[in-house]
């Protein structure tokens, strides 16, 4: 069935309430409300006949007279609206009370985020941010096809989207996911955006592969996406960080796990980093990472080599299945 918006019903409730109050007042005053109809002097009804003086009088009196309906209906149209001014009063005050905890968990949430971030993450976010409108300049002053490229309000203008950080995250999760589900590795199963929650702790990873050979190990998947002049500068701090989550899902979960960080280079920032800066970058993220793992860097557009990758990686013919 139809539900109506909890916030106008409760304003229609209050609404209404206040109308009736003030229909409670107005009945009657339009009741009592004098036109002058009937005023006469006591000279000139003196001088009127019996019947006449009694008729004047009686409709005198009947309007003078409160009578009971009048009484009834203002009782009524007072009553109901101060109980729906009290209904919708106090459901209004739940709503807003409600919008407001909302709030302020959103912005302690926001708050914590941004806590638990490392000081290269946040650097890196305020860095590519930068660098996102940098390109997106760049893309409008430097475009062949420039003379498309104009401001919104234009008629028939073309913008170049930039996208957001969390937009390149959520767009190389559902890469991820795709290229897996394609070419799924037998030897593990793939859940993306795994939560594990216990007395003490909480933890969220981006991907989990879960060994359905008992001889091997599970694979916690963290996956970032960054600018890749950015990556050789923060090599020490991602490889913490992925130590750090899956030292926390290994005591969580009481499964023996691996570690893999897969760094995905934008689609949009593909041309910024050279080839050998990229494998240097790669080889000191596989170092920084040791025993507890490895590292990828790949291009967005080249993430359909993960299967095989970590097929080499993590799977019984790698060279890191007997790895502890």
């Amino acid at each position: 069935m139809f539900r109506p918006d909890a916030g106008n019903f409760n304003r229609f409730l209050t609404s209404l309430g206040l109308l009736l109050l003030a229909a409670a007042l107005a009945v009657p005053y339009l009741y009592f409300k004098n036109l002058a109809t009937l005023e006469i002097t006591r000279g000139e009804l003196a001088g009127m006949t019996r019947v006449g003086r009694q008729a004047i009088v009686a409709r005198q009196q009947a309007v003078v007279n409160l009578e009971p309906w009048v009484i009834g209906l203002a009782a009524f149209s007072a009553g109901g609206g101060l109980v729906l001014v009290v209904i919708g009063g106090h459901r209004l005050k739940r709503a807003q009370e409600s919008e407001d905890e909302e709030g302020r968990l959103r912005r302690d949430r926001t708050r914590l985020e941004m806590k638990k971030m490392s000081p290269s993450e946040r650097a890196e976010a305020l860095s590519e941010k930068e660098m996102a409108e940098k390109e997106r300049l760049r893309l409008v002053t430097a475009s062949p096809y420039k003379e498309q490229v104009k401001s919104p309000s234009d008629k028939g203008s073309v913008v170049v989207p930039v996208p957001t950080r969390q937009e390149s995250i959520a767009r190389a999760l559902n890469r991820l996911g795709e290229v897996f589900s394609d070419d799924e590795p037998f030897s593990h199963r793939l859940k993306l955006q795994v939560s594990l929650r216990s007395v003490t702790d909480s933890i969220r990873v981006d991907a989990l592969f879960e060994a359905v050979v008992d001889q091997l190990p599970d694979v916690l998947l963290d996956l970032q996406v960054s600018n890749p002049r950015f990556i050789e500068k923060s090599v020490r701090n991602r490889a913490d960080d992925l130590i750090a989550k899956l030292s926390r899902y290994k005591n969580m979960s009481r499964r023996e796990t691996q570690g893999w960080l897969v760094v995905v280079i934008p689609e949009e920032l593909e041309g910024e980093g050279s080839p050998d800066s990229l494998e240097q970058a790669e080889r000191r993220l596989r170092g920084a990472v040791g025993d507890f793992g490895s590292a990828t860097i790949v291009n967005e557009r080249s993430m359909g080599l993960l299967p095989n990758l970590f097929r080499y990686e993590f799977s019984s013919a790698g060279p890191r299945a007997d790895a502890d």
